[in-house]
């Protein structure tokens, strides 16, 4: 059986003269993890109701891969480049993935009359 894939939640919240920067750099960072080999997709994700709350979303094809993945060298610069950004320490929760649905899109379709 296949490991799981793991899904990692981190909370962030940017100083406020420092939203737009700190929001610039999780959108280049997440496209390149998206790249990575193991990473089945990233988000990031704002909260409607607080400026400064930030999540992004990781999903890896196991906890291993994420764990491999925090590890890595580009990573951790990465939060480290990124602290001054934060009025706290960034909070990493790592869920496991035990049922997973996609809906299916269907393609636009005209409604005015067929020619």
């Amino acid at each position: 059986m296949d490991a799981a894939p793991a899904v990692a939640l981190v909370e962030l919240h940017a100083r406020p003269e420092a939203r737009t920067s700190l929001l610039d750099e999780l959108v280049v960072i997440s496209r390149q993890w998206a790249r990575e080999p193991d990473c089945l997709g990233t988000a990031v994700l704002c909260d409607p109701t607080d400026d400064a709350r930030l999540l992004v979303l990781e999903t890896f094809t196991s906890a291993r891969a994420l764990a491999l993945h925090r590890e890595l060298p580009g990573t951790r610069a990465f939060v480290d480049r990124i602290r001054h950004h934060l009025t706290a320490a960034p909070s990493a929760t790592t869920w496991a993935v035990e049922s997973q649905h996609h809906h299916a899109r269907q393609p636009i379709q005209s409604l005015g009359s067929p020619s």
